[in-house]
């Protein structure tokens, strides 16, 4: 069979496999692309919002207005922005650029972006210059980013901590006694080229190298000191994730549950360890004892990126050897928490900031002219 049928038969496939409607009503907040959709709906009342879920589903009407035109993502948004008419574009993909170049077009609405995971300087790389992409508002983890989003896009930024781990209070367990490792395990990555670093791709080899070190100087530790280790899994119930771990931890470990809530699941955990996952900085906002190992020998990757001042700390460091996790592990373990929280809170408050309930996010949007009635009481 010729390439080109492959191809389109493929497309035809891809199309007939997302959801497909016609036209809906107009709300006053669109959210482009589904990410972080479930939480918004817990700020603003969902009969306000319409999702563009650009990914899964296909809005016929809008489709048939770009018929002749070219088939682009930007054109999909702009005519959808153009037949809803909403107030607020709301999206929690903020490193996508061709969502940033839609502002210049609709001047009169407000662009909101939240940052929902780690970002580093790849992460927003953009091919069109700072002139072309805008936004009314970018809302990020602490201010160590201001700096870095103002350089690409035409923005104002403000911290309001992760908005997803605003909604959930992980409280300190006077039972905790669990030790969590917080996995990145990605499936059927292989030898794949996931990262660009210093003008070149790491393979998930390269990538995952040193969680691996970093297993097997946790089962021994696990083994001297008769501990568990608790995994929080990255997949749901995936064979190929236990079987990875399996591997470096033999059976001295627990793979936990991961359609249960990630965050409640923190309550019972004593430390938790990771190299730099995004649930790491946020467990550490609320006041969790977190262990950060750099992933990477590259400033880029050091914990409290842009904003280096030293490579380790009493809770962090760019070395991985046993020596170095004996005496962090120590350290930390031997602090209560209220001298955790005393130690630590002057050491992340530019990195990440807990807002409860996201009052700072309810805040901004009201001074944007969001009615109150929009809002989820």
């Amino acid at each position: 069979m010729p390439v080109n049928i492959i191809n389109f038969s493929k497309k035809i496939f891809m199309f007939f496999s997302k959801k497909i409607f016609l036209k809906k009503k107009k709300k006053i907040f669109l959210v482009l692309h589904s990410h972080g959709s479930d939480y918004l709906k817990m700020i603003f009342k969902k009969k306000n919002i319409e999702v563009v879920d650009y990914i899964n589903e296909v809005n016929l009407y809008i489709l048939f207005l770009i018929l002749f035109k070219k088939k682009s993502l930007f054109n999909y948004l702009f005519y959808y922005i153009k037949v809803y008419d909403p107030k607020y574009i709301i999206s929690c993909i903020d490193n996508n650029e061709t969502l940033y170049l839609l502002k210049k077009f609709y001047k009169d609405k407000k662009f909101i972006f939240i940052q929902t995971g780690l970002r580093r300087k790849d992460h927003l790389q953009f091919k069109h210059k700072k002139k072309m992409l805008s936004a009314d508002l970018n809302m990020v983890f602490g201010k160590n980013l201001h700096n870095i989003y103002k350089q690409k896009i035409n923005t104002k930024v403000i911290s309001i901590g992760s908005f997803k781990n605003n909604f959930y209070d992980i409280s300190t367990n006077k039972d905790a006694s669990r030790i969590y490792f917080i996995s990145q395990f990605r499936k059927n990555l292989d030898n794949d080229n996931i990262y660009p670093i210093n003008g070149k791709f790491l393979t998930y080899g390269e990538w995952i190298r040193r969680d691996i070190e970093l297993l097997k100087i946790l089962n021994k530790f696990c083994i001297e000191n008769k501990k568990k280790l608790y995994i929080l899994p990255s997949n749901d119930n995936e064979r190929a994730e236990y079987l990875f771990f399996k591997t470096y931890l033999k059976n001295n470990f627990n793979l936990l549950n991961r359609k249960t809530n990630s965050y409640n699941k923190l309550n019972s955990a004593s430390i938790i360890i990771t190299m730099d996952s995004t649930l790491g900085y946020e467990a550490i906002a609320q006041g969790k004892k977190v262990i950060f190992f750099s992933r990477l020998d590259n400033k880029e990757f050091y914990f409290k990126w842009p904003d280096i001042k030293k490579k380790k700390d009493f809770f962090y460091s760019n070395k991985i050897n046993y020596n170095e996790f004996i005496k962090i592990y120590k350290t930390v373990n031997n602090l209560s928490h209220k001298n955790w929280e005393n130690k630590i809170q002057n050491k992340i408050k530019d990195v990440i900031i807990y807002d409860k309930k996201n009052s700072i996010l309810r805040k901004v949007f009201s001074n944007l002219g969001c009615d109150n009635n929009y809002f989820q009481n």
